[in-house]
């Protein structure tokens, strides 16, 4: 929803500088009046002293209330109060036309450019239309007087003018920091949620990857170790007792991958080892749990690479035996792994019976994919030839 547009900040605001500078003018205008017109009677002097120190009490009771509240319907009720004041002391002693300088900033600052400028010329006229009252000079009223008044009218307008324009800057300017700030807000709490996004799917592809296959190995283990334990054979027996001391090694690297993993470290697999080292225990370990026979091909590196493309290919091997384990009913598999110039090329190829939506696949798969693609890579699910599945993985080395 749009927001309204910010009022024109008060070219002159309203602080306590402002009243005292109120409070002198007008006290030293009303003294101004009885001490210098010794040439008028003393009733007209204290009449034009009691007008000024009237629009003193007129300010302070009704014109400061509507600076607070900028275009109020009032204000021209207070205008119309303060011209009335001026004439009666303007037309007792000329002095008191120096009020003006108190009057003509208070009117642009209680209405806009337009019509502070026109009131400000009707306050203009009244010293003018005061002498021709007073003196019946019309000759010095419209030749002098009147010339003097529209100069006066055009200064302070411009002045005003230049002072409003100001103002307009200012308050486009505060506008501006304002929006700025709140899109500052705004990218922050964008970029936030965006990161707790992100560190939530990378957390589900890590325990996806890590916890979940482990605790699925472990499962399945048991699962054969009960079925062994059930047939009550000596052969069977230690076939039991192999399970159960695999799905105790799976627990057991589990739990170092949930600790690596809540302490933001590499795959435990990774440390101290070589990704060609990791991958070949990782055959010889489905092997052992499937009994599915893996031929790994895993060359070695005179460099090793960044960490973040090791752990891309480790956790895509992981994925890739574990759909075999899960889904290909395959009786052989092959694990290479591949420097040609300039990447590194992960494959995981079975003899099973083929997935039937090579592109797609699921959760652990679409990991995969966004993994490859956050290092510059690509991952690839496609028929292997003479049947099965071929799981390859490209990245930059």
């Amino acid at each position: 929803m749009a927001q309204p547009p910010r009022p024109v900040t008060h070219a002159w605001q309203v602080t306590r500088s402002w009243d005292v500078y109120v409070a002198v003018v007008t006290v030293a205008v009303a003294a101004l009046v009885v001490v210098s017109e010794t040439s008028r009677p003393l009733e007209l002097r204290l009449a034009s002293s009691a007008a000024v120190l009237a629009f003193g009490a007129w300010y302070a009771l009704l014109g400061r209330p509507l600076l607070a509240r900028y275009g109020a319907t009032k204000v021209w009720t207070f205008i119309a109060g303060t011209a009335v004041l001026y004439a009666i002391a303007t037309l007792c002693a000329p002095t008191a036309t120096f009020l003006s300088f108190v009057l003509l900033p208070l009117v642009f600052n209680l209405v806009d450019f337009l019509p502070g400028t026109l009131a400000v010329a009707g306050l203009n006229l009244i010293p003018p239309a005061a002498h021709l009252v007073r003196t019946g000079d019309l000759f010095e009223t419209v030749v002098v007087l009147v010339p003097i008044a529209a100069l006066i009218t055009v200064f302070s307008t411009a002045f005003a003018y230049w002072v409003h324009q100001i103002a307009r800057q200012s308050a486009e300017r505060a506008d501006l920091i304002e929006q700025l700030n709140a899109s500052r807000a705004e990218v922050a709490r964008l970029s936030r949620d965006a990161g707790v996004a992100a560190e939530r799917q990378r957390l589900s592809g890590e325990i996806h990857d890590t916890i979940a296959q482990g605790l699925s190995s472990v499962v399945m283990l048991v699962q054969a170790a009960e079925a062994d334990l059930d047939r009550d054979t000596g052969r069977d027996t230690d076939r039991a007792r192999h399970h159960l001391r695999m799905a105790g090694r799976s627990a057991r690297e589990s739990l170092a991958e949930a600790r690596a993993l809540v302490a933001g470290l590499s795959p435990a697999q990774l440390s101290g080892a070589s990704l060609a080292a990791v991958l070949a225990r990782l055959a010889e370990r489905f092997r052992e749990e499937t009994g599915i026979p893996v031929d790994a091909r895993t060359a070695a590196r005179s460099t090793q690479l960044p960490m973040a493309t090791e752990v891309v290919l480790l956790r895509a091997a992981q994925e890739g035996l574990a759909n075999v384990r899960k889904h290909a009913r395959a009786t052989a598999v092959t694990l290479e792994l591949a420097y040609p110039p300039g990447s590194a090329v992960l494959t995981v190829t079975d003899n099973g019976v083929g997935a039937d939506s090579p592109e797609n696949g699921g959760f652990g798969l679409a990991g995969m994919r966004a993994r490859a693609a956050d290092i510059g890579g690509t991952l690839r699910l496609e028929p292997a030839p003479g049947g099965g599945t071929k799981l390859t993985v490209l990245v930059p080395a």
